[in-house]
C-alpha cells in the first residue's frame, strides 16, 4: 500500500483546559521515515474540527443561520 505523504496531516487532539508546560512540542508521527505534517484544524464532511474537537462554534453558526432565517 502507499501514502500521498502530501495529503495527509495529523491532528493532536487536546482537553480544553490543557495548558501546554515550557518547551512543549506536539508528537510527530511518520511513515516509514517520512514525518507527517501537522495542523490545527481539519474538516470532514464539512465540519470543521479543532485540536479540543468541540462543536460549539459550529452549533452557534447553525443556530444564527436558522434564527436569521
Amino acid at each position: 500500500m502507499t501514502f500521498g505523504i502530501n495529503t495527509c496531516a495529523t491532528l493532536v487532539v487536546k482537553p480544553i483546559n490543557f495548558v501546554k508546560p515550557i518547551n512543549y512540542e506536539d508528537p510527530s508521527f511518520f511513515i516509514g521515515s517520512n514525518k507527517l505534517p501537522k495542523t490545527d484544524n481539519y474538516t470532514y464532511l464539512g465540519i470543521p474540527f479543532d485540536e479540543s474537537l468541540s462543536l460549539k462554534p459550529k452549533f452557534r453558526t447553525l443556530i444564527k443561520f436558522f434564527l436569521i432565517n
